[in-house]
């Protein structure tokens, strides 16, 4: 933090929260689109005509949601790419505004920190398996994430276990979700039921039920008569309809790893799970990476499924502007997407 804002004696504090909804679609990256929220506090000094520095500040919240929109339509292939799309969006616009306000006479400061992230993705039918493995049976698909905004897979029935066959083995066999802390962990099994010709989740063991249909007779299973159907972990919706169950991440406090399991009936074994899959997830460091920053599990975004982009996941700044008889300092941040687990 520069000098001019940390020196300044307080001056009277009003602290204003606005919500702002915006929908902003990214062309070519069938990003989905999300509520922006700009969390602001703002502090004035104002004897004369604030109109301009008004403006000013405002302006600042705009070249922030230009440099987030740019950085997130770059296709970056790693969170660096992402940050410098961003950084230079907004430094242009800054150096431009600083220009301008000092040929008035006015005194500006600009600051922003872009908070990064990961999209991963699988856009294509294929089983989840990693890119580097694809005879793998389970992997780590994230990990010591703090906030997921996305998480949701769309599956196909006849590529799940059938519990119906065996259900004594559901819980070695059938794919499974499993998100945890260290600590606790949350899984959700997904499988089909041959008999019913349904797909079914189900939070928890299947393991503590001695039969399918005890299993299907608990509020912790939800079944959709459907040859594919989307699970969505944020809405806790299967196949579009409310699943109660599948709200996102249980109790787990802190950061949190994510796991796909049982994708492979053992090692480059038949597919236990096919189909496409969407998560969003907070910070640089969630997705293993090489020493150049490209992840190790997940394509370029331009290449085949599955793919990793590098995003800003939300954005912090700062401005202070200063004239003879005015004076406006705000700082905010950009949250564009609601949170489905905030540890």
């Amino acid at each position: 933090m520069s000098r001019r804002f940390a020196g300044r004696e307080p001056r009277g504090q009003l602290i204003i929260v606005a919500a702002l909804l915006l929908a902003v679609v990214f062309v070519g990256l069938a990003l989905i689109v999300n509520s922006a929220i700009f969390a602001e506090n703002l502090a004035t000094r104002d004897t004369g005509d604030s109109e301009e520095a008004k403006a000013f500040t405002l302006d600042a919240s705009g070249a922030v949601m230009e440099a987030y929109t740019l950085a997130n339509g770059a296709d970056a292939n790693t969170t660096s790419e992402a940050r410098a799309t961003f950084n230079a969006t907004f430094d242009a616009w800054a150096g431009a505004a600083k220009e301008r306000a000092a040929k008035r006479g006015v005194a500006t400061e600009i600051e922003r920190t872009p908070h990064l992230g990961w999209r991963l993705e699988q856009r294509s039918d294929r089983p989840f398996t990693p890119a580097n493995d694809t005879d793998a049976t389970e992997w780590q698909v994230a990990s010591d994430t703090e906030n997921v905004s996305t998480a949701q897979v769309n599956v196909t029935r006849d590529s799940l276990y059938d519990a119906a066959l065996d259900f004594d083995n559901t819980s070695d066999d059938a794919f499974r979700f499993r998100v945890d802390n260290g600590t606790h962990d949350w899984r959700v099994y997904v499988f089909r039921d041959s008999t019913n010709s349904t797909m079914v989740v189900h939070v928890g063991d299947p393991g503590d039920f001695g039969t399918l249909d005890a299993l299907l007779d608990v509020e912790s299973t939800c079944t959709r008569t459907a040859s594919r159907a989307v699970i969505d972990f944020r809405n806790a919706t299967f196949d579009g309809t409310d699943c109660a169950p599948l709200a996102f991440g249980g109790n787990l406090t802190g950061p949190v790893d994510i796991h796909y399991e049982n994708v492979r009936e053992g090692v480059g074994g038949t597919p236990r799970v096919e189909g496409q899959y969407t998560l969003v997830v907070n910070g640089s460091k969630t997705v293993a990476t090489d020493g150049s920053g490209y992840p190790d599990q997940f394509n370029n975004t331009t290449d085949a499924a599955p793919t990793a982009q590098g995003i800003v996941y939300a954005a912090s700044y700062a401005t202070e502007y200063e004239g003879d008889d005015v004076a406006h300092d705000r700082s905010g941040r950009l949250l564009v997407r609601a949170e489905a687990y905030a540890g």
